[in-house]
């Protein structure tokens, strides 16, 4: 969300107006219960205005670093089942009784 108020968004949550008290997810300093900022309606934080192109900023380095993630994940997974199919064969060769492993 964009260019609320946390007090608004706040009740909208159902929550009582009064009782509004958030610190900003980026600097972790309080937001004003009545200035403009930026939420997220899903874990319900909020972070100043100018804080936001700091976060916009992590955004991409942080997808960057979950695709290495999950490409080291399938490599090693491909590795894993490489692995297993050469020691299932050895095994299978080990058991033939024609060439007797040779």
């Amino acid at each position: 969300m964009q260019e609320v108020s946390c007090t608004a968004q706040h009740e909208g949550w159902g929550r009582p107006w009064n009782t509004c008290s958030y610190l900003c997810a980026k600097c972790s300093l309080a937001v004003d219960p009545h200035a403009r900022c930026f939420g997220c309606s899903a874990c319900k934080c909020f972070w100043h205005a100018s804080c936001s192109a700091a976060v916009a900023e992590a955004r991409p380095a942080r997808a960057e670093a979950e695709a290495e993630a999950r490409a080291e994940a399938r490599a090693e997974a491909r590795a894993k089942a490489e692995a297993r199919a050469e020691a299932e064969a050895k095994s299978l060769i080990a058991q033939c009784g024609e060439c007797s492993g040779n």
